[in-house]
């Protein structure tokens, strides 16, 4: 069996909690619609959640790689060619992943960049049926929705500097980050694991965030 750095032997329990919090951020995000009435927590609710069903699947598929006798790095980077119920499986998780960080731009920039985002997911779904590395392709496309996404906050912070919207902000600039770490690894596995970490760091800067708001 092909001989992996230990982070990659437990990357499947690093996505599963990763899995447990954004599903903690969907339900904190549905209970700040319940009393606010505000849409964007209800679609921002929906996209989390979508996000921790792409997770779920992601840390299967994680697990099940694992027991195979194959490294982790050419599954992931497109050297090794996997077995059909095997890249189902990574589609999936790519789709879920790229759907909930669209429903969450569609929702803070409304109508404004709905033909960009559009055409953005476009390409996106073309480059994942084509490529030979979903894994590179559902990270940089991911890193993309996630700029659009953290440049919005990081503006309105600069409106309107407070907590609430600093840790916003940040929760998914660190997020945006550990895409970029995962689309690294060809360089270092180390990018591997701190994508991870800081995967994990921002979807807690957001649960932070709305622990913060219901407590308003």
């Amino acid at each position: 069996m092909a001989t992996d750095a230990w982070y990659y032997n437990i990357d499947f329990i690093f996505t599963f909690i990763a899995m447990l919090i954004a599903l903690a951020v969907s339900i904190y995000s549905l209970k700040v619609y319940s009393f606010s009435s505000k849409r964007r927590y209800y679609y921002f609710g929906f996209g989390f959640l979508i996000i921790s069903l792409g997770f779920f699947i992601r840390a299967l598929f994680d697990y099940l790689i694992k027991t195979r006798d194959f490294g982790r790095m050419a599954c992931l980077t497109g050297a090794t060619a996997l077995p059909l119920p095997f890249k189902i499986l990574l589609l999936i998780y790519a789709a879920c992943e790229l759907i909930g960080l669209m429903t969450i731009i569609l929702v803070i920039y409304e109508e404004k960049k709905t033909p960009i985002v559009s055409l953005l997911f476009l390409l996106a779904a073309t480059a994942l049926f084509i490529t030979s590395s979903v894994y590179v392709a559902v990270h940089l496309f991911a890193f993309i929705f996630l700029l659009l996404i953290t440049v919005y906050f990081a503006k309105n912070f600069l409106d309107k500097p407070g907590l609430l919207s600093g840790t916003v902000g940040a929760g998914f600039g660190l997020i945006m980050l550990s895409h970029a770490f995962f689309l690294l690894i060809g360089i270092s596995g180390l990018f591997y694991l701190l994508g991870h970490l800081f995967r994990l760091a921002g979807f807690l800067m957001l649960l932070v965030n709305y622990i913060l708001v219901l407590k308003k």
